[in-house]
């Protein structure tokens, strides 16, 4: 669920101030969560369109455990 904050302007429309990031990452039992979370964290430090942008984009994933069938 990203949101973005615009800030209109007269005549040109307008630009983004923020985007934020909420991508849900889930991962088997037997994974480890830390693991997961300093990778997308890495993931999002060497990201193109995060570097190549005016604005922060922040990136607050949430890593959870998948529900596997037994």
């Amino acid at each position: 669920h990203p949101i973005g904050l615009m800030t209109e302007i007269p005549d040109r429309g307008g630009s983004f101030e923020k985007v934020v990031l909420r991508p849900v990452v889930s991962i088997s039992v037997s994974s480890d969560k830390t693991k997961a979370e300093l990778l997308h964290h890495e993931a999002h430090r060497l990201c193109f369109l995060a570097n190549s942008v005016k604005f922060p984009i922040i990136a607050e994933a949430t890593v959870q455990f998948r529900h596997e069938a037994p």
